[in-house]
């Protein structure tokens, strides 16, 4: 590979090793808003330039959101880093509410066909 390509795999997983670090050393990275992370990130690479911070920025937000198996990025007024398994929990609930909500819809419709 092209040594610009390398430099690039090396910044990108710099990026996210330093992301991993600073997610392990918090008390509760649940709620930690993204720009503080990307500030902490460029702090400790020591790029703080507005075109490094760009890229870090991107590479986070693509990181947590896709490849992190424990967070992920909650949208909203509360958004921020959220656990993955409590966003886990409230899609199965909605899942549960929907197959009820039809359970419960079609065995109405069977009554109202019986006592027609």
């Amino acid at each position: 590979m092209s040594n610009h390509i390398v430099n690039t795999v090396n910044f990108v997983q710099l990026i996210c090793e330093t992301t991993e670090k600073i997610l392990q050393d918090q008390q509760s990275p649940a709620g930690l808003q993204i720009p503080t992370l990307v500030a902490l990130v460029g702090t400790t690479l020591k790029r703080v330039a507005s075109s490094d911070i760009k890229i870090i920025d991107a590479v986070i937000r693509y990181y947590i959101n896709n490849e992190h198996p424990v967070y992920y990025i909650s949208r909203g007024t509360k958004g921020g880093i959220a656990l993955r398994a409590e966003k886990q929990k409230k899609l199965d609930a909605q899942e549960a509410k929907q197959k009820a909500k039809e359970e419960l819809k079609k065995e109405l419709e069977e009554k109202l066909l019986l006592k027609s």
